[in-house]
């Protein structure tokens, strides 16, 4: 019997607290939210909004939605509003007021006509509206910012009240957090030009791009990558033989990529994108590419195939050809233009002072000879200094440990990285040696500065041009044997 009272007891708290307990929904609070994009200003699959690195507007309706799908008309609030993939810049009222920020003002359920400018959009696209318990009002009286515990959940004030969003909320709850999405509207991917953003830093570093436009082609292999180019189109769509300024990218992909070879080219690729010392990188990337169709060996017949099984006509390497690094472009701005592109240093005369032998004659900087040129110490760091001075200056300990040296030329300095992929080429043997180019694809190590942060780095010894000879051409130079890993199978 006492069992069964204490069971009953039991029974009966269960009910009160049951019976006492708040709805587990407020039914005057948003349920979900209908954002709609006219089918017009959504684009299609096959006739896509142009990517675009400036905000452009996209017309919106927003209505929040109670528990029976019909608007809520007695709710006034604000919501947020955000796109993805992309940014929202700023967003237009209907009245034209315009907004700083991605919260929407919504009166009587509804914010109907608004006008969100959007940028760095990509792909397909969707808008997500969410409603926060954002009630903006002045910062100085809000009750996100009055010291007091307004919903009493113990918790006062922005920063330590999840339900605060800004200093001037007005509304320490945390909202209904009810959401809607759009239907899709189709944008364009980015070129590679707009991956590297036209900038120091990529304007979308961090986000995961696919590149499908352009015609790109590879200029090199790595041990941990490859470097690819769009080329230049005249009026009739074929190449010119350049490539587009800041429309080229390094695929960072940790090992050599197998089947893959100089002048290929690149139907598309993806990665996420990221800033190794400011120099912008696709990593982990994925990629399709169409096989170079070489021109036959005399007397033999192309026998190429596309991906899609059509005849592949055979042509030389369209590997587009170098810049060359002149007065007008070392040490400006326009060197983050060439980032990871093709450049030619001419005339190109290595250091004079270059070798382990301590200054004057010399450029070993490690006085003391414990390995190390210390900026602590008065003496090496003068030494260091007084090198990085001097354009006839290559520190030998910076060539020890890095493997760059400094090669002088009509337009200035710049660094030469040849360890890798010419480990045959001894630059010591050839300091104070004029050459006549020295090509290869252009590194930036932001850390170095904009005078000798760029590094020019030869794909092969063809990139290094002996005395009295000229440079080979882009067809021809660093594209044979085969450079991308594993035999591909028939």
């Amino acid at each position: 019997m006492r069992r069964l009272v204490i069971t009953l007891s039991s029974v009966l708290v269960l009910a009160a607290c049951t019976r006492d307990a708040p709805p587990l929904f407020d039914p005057n609070a948003p349920a979900s939210v209908r954002v709609t994009v006219a089918a017009s200003d959504r684009g299609r699959p096959d006739a896509r909004w142009p990517f675009s690195l400036d905000a452009a507007p996209i017309p919106v309706d927003i209505e929040l939605l109670g528990q029976d799908g019909a608007r809520l008309e007695g709710f006034d609030g604000n919501v947020e509003i955000r796109i993805e993939p992309g940014d929202v810049v700023r967003v237009e009222l209907a009245d034209g007021t315009t907004t700083t920020g991605p919260e929407i003002p919504v009166s009587g359920g509804a914010a109907l006509g608004v006008r969100v400018f959007v940028a760095k959009a990509y792909a397909d696209a969707r808008f997500w509206v969410e409603e926060i318990g954002y009630r903006p009002g002045d910062p100085a009286t809000a009750a996100c910012s009055n010291g007091l515990d307004d919903d009493g959940d113990r918790l006062v004030d922005l920063a330590r009240d999840p339900g605060c969003r800004y200093a001037n909320d007005d509304d320490e709850g945390a909202g209904s957090h009810a959401a809607g999405v759009s239907d899709v509207i189709y944008f364009a991917n980015p070129h590679l030009a707009d991956v590297q953003g036209y900038t120091g830093l990529s304007p979308l570093q961090g986000r995961l791009v696919r590149v499908d436009s352009g015609e790109m082609i590879v200029t090199r292999i790595t041990t941990d990558g490859f470097y690819v180019s769009e080329l230049e189109l005249d009026a009739t769509g074929l190449p010119t033989g350049r490539a587009v300024p800041w429309g080229s990218a390094f695929a960072f992909n940790f090992n050599t990529p197998p089947f893959l070879r100089a002048c290929d080219r690149i139907l598309e690729v993806s990665g996420s994108v990221g800033e190794f010392f400011g120099f912008t990188e696709l990593n982990q990337p994925s990629w399709r590419r169409e096989k170079w169709c070489s021109p036959p060996v005399p007397g033999e017949t192309s026998d190429c195939v596309g991906i899609d099984g059509r005849p592949l006509v055979p042509r030389a390497c369209p590997v587009p050809e170098p810049r060359v690094l002149g007065a007008d472009i070392l040490g400006t701005p326009e060197m983050e233009s060439l980032e990871a592109s093709l450049v030619r240093a001419i005339d190109a005369r290595i250091a004079t002072r270059f070798g382990p032998e301590f200054p004057p004659m010399g450029s070993n900087c490690d006085l003391d000879g414990d390995g190390n040129v210390s900026f602590d110490d008065p003496a090496e760091d003068a030494c260091n200094d007084e090198c990085a001075r001097d354009p006839e200056c290559s520190e030998w300990n910076t060539y020890n440990e890095f493997g760059q040296f400094i090669v002088q030329t009509s337009g200035g300095v710049v660094n030469v990285v040849t360890q890798d992929s010419v480990p045959d080429f001894d630059p010591v043997a050839h300091r104070g040696e004029t050459l006549p180019a020295i090509t290869g694809t252009l590194r930036n190590f932001a850390p170095l500065g904009p005078q000798r942060g760029y590094i020019l780095e030869p794909r092969c010894e063809d990139d290094i041009t002996p005395a009295g000879e000229r440079p080979m051409p882009s067809s021809s130079a660093c594209v044979v044997p085969r450079t991308g890993g594993a035999i591909e199978p028939d």
